[in-house]
């Protein structure tokens, strides 16, 4: 079979692997003239990524946890495996003020701010969650009303009203239990990366893609699709057009309902409607001396502050594979009309600098380090949100049109997005492409 698929993120460069695998002839259309979706690297998507660094990094912060099997499969698959390394690295919070280690239940019961009472309470809720095998008896309640019934609300503002403020902001108290027990759950101590950046594992996807005489055509966005009276698919793209026997839509779903007209106005109602999903942003700083000593990534545990987290990649990963620079990434999720979507890399970073200030000074009493180089990056569809009984509107793979399959992030359910989760999505679509119509 002839098959488009529409996205060159993990999920359909992963699906466009197993569907090449199978014989399959594979045009994959991506808008972008880079791959690797929201794990992409900025060498690809700038054009004043220093020369001299060794290493691609992320627009966005990425790492994998150690108990990501299927991105350590498909690197062993694709025979990159080698290069994959796992580092232990400090995850802290900060809370009145002061920074705090919050990486175990040490951590976390020799925390200041909350008495003892509260810690066991909090500590024991975690702990049922963690060890609760049925994710979807819990997507009836609200994780923030769970939470703070259960471990009382002590406990539930040190630190969970904040981050779930911070992530989801005025979706907070909609998200339900099932996404935050998968969120727990999943986390382990010791992270993996791989020599290269994320960009080192898209290649390899890529190379083996045209090496096996699949195609992909960047800069190629599609702008309708059109279901034939044969079942097949029409696309036209740059004022061309090609017939196609299936299709693969990996992009936001939003987008599958604005290029494709034929599709029932209920379906288009859903994903419109229902399916909520913020967007990201990311200003990365580059510094000529550490933000923080030793910390990898910073909650924030004060809504006074404008940014959600800050994760020091350099503290995680080399800074010699960077010049010998200390990057920061300055994370936050919000709605695309936010204020602050609207704001320029400098304007931003005047709203971001006493912030950093502050937490610079924690660590040492001089002012930040020389902003040396900085980039901004927004996308627009990248965090899900998960409401009470999401599994009720969960979108199929399989849409109402023969032979057209969407697969996205709001898919992953109950898990968060992720390039594990979106390994997992590309091989269970192109397995189902190849069974059913």
């Amino acid at each position: 079979m002839k098959i488009a698929v529409i996205g060159a993120g993990f999920t359909g460069l992963t699906a466009a692997l197993e569907l090449i695998k199978k014989n399959h002839e594979v045009v994959i259309f991506e808008k972008d003239s880079f791959a690797g979706g929201l794990a992409s690297g900025i060498r690809q998507a700038v054009d004043d990524y220093p020369k001299d660094w060794q290493w691609d990094l992320e627009r966005f912060y990425h790492h994998w946890f150690t108990n990501h099997r299927k991105v350590i499969q498909l690197a062993k698959d694709l025979g990159v495996e080698d290069k994959i390394f796992q580092k232990e690295t400090v995850t802290a919070i900060l809370s009145q003020n002061q920074i705090y280690p919050y990486d175990s239940a040490i951590d976390y019961l020799k925390f200041p701010h909350l008495p003892l009472i509260a810690k066991i309470r909090g500590a024991k809720i975690l702990a049922l969650l963690k060890l609760f095998p049925f994710w979807k008896m819990l997507e009836r309640f609200s994780a923030a009303s769970f939470l703070e019934r259960w471990m009382g609300k002590r406990a539930f503002e040190m630190p969970w009203r904040s981050l779930l403020i911070g992530k989801f902001g005025d979706y907070w108290q909609k998200v339900n239990l099932a996404w935050f027990q998968s969120r727990v759950s999943e986390r382990t101590k010791k992270l993996m990366y791989i020599e290269g950046g994320f960009q080192t594992l898209t290649d390899a996807m890529i190379n083996y893609i045209n090496e096996n005489k699949g195609e992909i055509r960047f800069s190629t966005p599609v702008e309708k699709m059109e279901s034939l009276a044969d079942q097949k698919w029409l696309l036209l793209f740059g004022g061309k057009s090609e017939v196609f026997d299936k299709v693969i839509f990996t992009a936001s779903p939003s987008l599958l309902a604005h290029v494709t007209p034929d599709l029932p106005s209920d379906y288009k109602e859903l994903i419109n409607q229902k399916l909520i999903t913020l967007a990201a942003q990311a200003l990365i700083l580059v510094l000529e001396k550490p933000l923080m000593e030793n910390v990898y990534w910073l909650n924030i545990n004060d809504v006074s502050y404008p940014f959600l987290a800050l994760v020091e990649h350099t503290n995680f990963v080399d800074p010699k594979y960077f010049g010998g620079n200390h990057l920061v990434y300055i994370g936050c999720y919000h709605d695309t009309n936010h204020s602050n979507m609207k704001l320029d890399k400098d304007e931003l970073l005047k709203l971001y600098r006493p912030s950093l200030d502050k937490v610079h000074r924690i660590f040492k009493d001089e002012p930040l380090p020389v902003i040396k180089q900085s980039w901004l990056f927004r996308e627009p569809f990248a965090q899900p949100v998960f409401p009470i009984n999401y599994s009720k509107d969960i979108p199929s793979l399989k849409t109402p049109l023969p032979n057209l399959y969407l697969a996205s992030m709001n898919q992953i359910y109950p898990y968060d997005r992720g390039t594990e989760h979106a390994i997992e999505l590309g091989k269970r679509v192109a397995d189902l492409a190849i069974k059913f119509p």
